[in-house]
């Protein structure tokens, strides 16, 4: 049994485009869809993404403003789960860090907390030198691909985790799936 993500076009745009606008800080926002549930996994369909806030990177966290990520939830619902961006961390020790489209201990208990039957997607946007080309890789669970801007090449990474329930009452975090039409966003990216 797995769980399968698909973000429409759209939505991915959208995705991408929320982390860019707000980079090198983070946002965060939900994701609107259809959900349905079959014996083989859940099937998680993006359609639309609305970020709400913006959060603030630090060495060792990142600063949320729990108002601000609760306002727009009474206007349009709670979705099929959120989303938010990874940026890179400030350099440690003259060394360059870069985000990576993972969950670290803290998106884990967003998950748990705020979306157990759904869905988190993480956006990892880094600054490069290299592009890449626009494709799925390890086996379908992450977008990768770059854009060009003012000639600086960004690379983006795109990723869905949601939440094993077992019988006994315990949850693991695993990686989705993926599922995206990448022959219409390659007109979009490099």
């Amino acid at each position: 049994m797995y769980t399968a993500v698909r973000i429409e076009k759209q939505s991915a745009l959208k995705l991408v485009g929320f982390a860019y606008e707000t980079f090198p800080r983070e946002t965060m926002g939900r994701v609107y869809g259809t959900v349905w549930e079959k014996r083989t996994g859940d099937r998680f369909i993006v359609e639309d993404a609305i970020a709400d806030q913006v959060a603030e990177r630090y060495p060792s966290t990142v600063i949320v403003s729990e108002d601000c990520s609760n306002r727009l939830k009474f206007i349009v619902g709670e979705g099929i789960g959120g989303f938010h961006s990874h940026t890179p961390p400030p350099q440690k020790n003259g060394k360059k860090m870069y985000a990576v489209a993972g969950m670290s201990k803290s998106d884990e208990r967003k998950l748990q907390e705020e979306y157990s039957d759904g869905i988190e997607i993480i956006v990892a946007i880094n600054r490069l030198w290299r592009r890449v080309p626009l494709r799925l890789r390890n086996d379908d669970s992450c977008l990768t691909g770059c854009f060009v801007d003012n000639s600086n090449v960004y690379n983006f990474d795109i990723s869905a985790h949601y939440l094993e329930h077992f019988q006994n009452g315990n949850t693991r975090t695993r990686r989705a799936r993926l599922s995206v039409p990448v022959r219409e966003l390659r007109q979009y990216f490099v």
